[in-house]
């Protein structure tokens, strides 16, 4: 029975492909649509792969649909028009690629201002990791031919990396980026050397900073705005089917060399060494201390983030390599001393962000109507109190944010402070808190500077303090924790720590003060 309804549905999808004026939008409604697709049906590719049939997927895909549709069916055929496009229809992938106009409407979804469709952005992203997927059908021949040709063209719009870059927020264009770093040899080759040229991991270290001002670059037209000829387009033909026949012939070479031990492949840890470098540690610290006020401390937040992303972490679990175990096989001891050694002529700034508390403004402290203390009565509304109310509102609006900041810290305790340290009774903040599990991680590297760097400040000191300071803030307590763990866990400045901890900090003995006077209050 199942059989017999399958085919009498095929019959009727080969019947509405015979007629004259039969448009996308009846086909996306036929039942088993996708199906015939992954079933490659012939009378299905050819009216899909038609020049005007596939204008209308990528308007699909690209477009925001009509506001007058009801809600429920407004992105039906979008979701439609996106599953049979990354259906593996090798047709399908090798027409788009080879036409022009429609890859530059594909490549303009992300000229628009930010924030995108997020619907839409998925279909985008679906779309262009399907021309660069092989499909089960596909030989190695057709396969490189289509991903070439889509990297070059990539390449050809100078704008395409810049708009990525400025959409790299939503989450479905950062996975753009994820699928172009895991393509295989000789693609990884060509999507480093793009990125490298286009200052990849410098643009990324501006966005995490905030300090990123992309370019405007408009995109590579021809010169009287016309399509390619018939000719040109053989001629790009030819020339990309001469560069897969050159890279066949390089990859077979490479892998020759490499099983000499003469050459080292091009892979993603490039990218992550490269990331790992002096000079991007550099730019990371410079950027974050240099961003623009207002975002100064989301910047030092990311930042920090990123660095402790580059260091290794398994101190805490006992393994004792000294500083050296970052992932990345054998290169994981070069790349965090590298980072650490980058590090250590800003530690003197991450010193002096621990000693700056936030203000009230980024503390997110709930809005609180009345005073906790001495609660007001509610009294009836009066038309002239509340004209005038109106008007004194905007002028009074600040003094009484600092007053209702100042009850909350007071009797909720988001200051926590005993006003004896560091900003106490202010409250930590997230950029502090970040600052310190990025120096508990530095008290366990072997780099001489980051050691007399660390000492000669007091940092060690300072954190002792806020941990003191702030006795309810846990996130603060585990950081200085580590940084304990890993100062006396280090191999070669260990015995110098315990004594800067002990004699100069006075740990022990403020710990057994504060033990005996938490005992007294019970």
């Amino acid at each position: 029975m199942f059989w017999s309804g399958n085919f009498i549905v095929v019959r009727e999808l080969n019947n509405l492909l015979k007629e004259e004026n039969v448009t996308l939008t009846q086909v996306l409604e036929a039942d088993d649509i996708l199906q015939e697709c992954k079933a490659d049906n012939k009378a299905l590719m050819l009216f899909l792969t038609k020049s005007e049939i596939l204008a209308e997927l990528v308007t699909l895909i690209t477009e925001e649909p009509p506001k007058n549709v009801d809600l429920a069916s407004q992105y039906r055929h979008a979701h439609i028009a996106s599953e049979v496009l990354t259906s593996q229809l090798m047709m399908l992938s090798d027409r788009l690629s080879m036409d022009a106009v429609q890859m530059n409407r594909l490549c303009d979804f992300v000229n628009k201002d930010p924030p995108l469709n997020p619907l839409l952005a998925s279909y985008f992203s679906k779309t262009i990791e399907m021309l660069l997927e092989k499909s089960p059908k596909q030989d190695w021949y057709l396969y490189h031919i289509v991903c070439l040709r889509v990297l070059d063209f990539f390449k050809s719009r100078r704008d395409f990396l810049p708009n990525l870059l400025r959409h790299i927020s939503t989450s479905t264009i950062a996975d753009i980026f994820k699928y172009f770093i895991r393509l295989d040899d000789p693609f990884n080759k060509i999507i480093l050397e793009w990125l490298e040229e286009n200052q990849f991991l410098e643009s990324l270290i501006h966005i995490v900073c905030g300090t990123y001002e992309p370019e405007e670059i408009r995109p590579v037209t021809m010169a009287d705005g016309s399509e390619r000829s018939p000719e040109q387009t053989e001629k790009g033909q030819q020339e990309t089917s001469e560069k897969v026949e050159m890279n066949h012939k390089d990859e077979g070479k490479e892998e020759n060399d490499g099983a000499k031990g003469n050459i080292l492949p091009l892979t993603s840890w490039t990218l992550v060494s490269r990331l790992r470098s002096e000079e991007c540690v550099r730019l990371v610290l410079q950027c974050m201390f240099t961003s623009p006020a207002a975002l100064r401390r989301h910047a030092v937040v990311n930042g920090c983030q990123l660095l402790l992303a580059l260091l290794p972490h398994d101190s805490l679990a006992g393994n004792g390599n000294g500083g050296g175990g970052g992932a990345g096989g054998g290169e994981g001891s070069w790349s965090s001393s590298s980072v650490q050694r980058a590090v250590a002529p800003h530690l003197p700034l991450l010193h002096q962000a621990l000693l700056r508390p936030p203000t009230s403004a980024h503390l997110h402290l709930p809005t609180i109507n009345n005073s906790i203390e001495n609660p007001k009565p509610k009294q009836e509304d009066n038309p002239e109190e509340i004209t005038e109310g109106v008007e004194e509102c905007e002028d009074e609006k600040m003094n009484e944010q600092n007053k209702e900041s100042e009850e909350y810290e007071s009797h909720v305790g988001v200051g926590e402070g005993v006003g004896t340290g560091v900003g106490a009774g202010v409250g930590v903040g997230a950029a502090r808190v970040h600052v310190a599990a990025l120096i508990a991680q530095l008290a366990f590297s072997e780099v001489e500077d980051v050691h007399n760097a660390l000492l000669t400040l007091g940092t060690a000191g300072v954190l002792i303090d806020m941990f003191f300071d702030y006795p309810q803030n846990n996130f603060l307590h585990t950081q200085v924790y580590i940084l304990i763990h890993n100062a006396l866990s280090n191999r070669i400045y260990g015995e110098k720590y315990a004594k800067h901890l002990i004699d100069e900090c006075n740990l022990l003995t403020r710990l057994m003060d504060t033990f005996e006077e938490n005992e007294n209050t019970k």
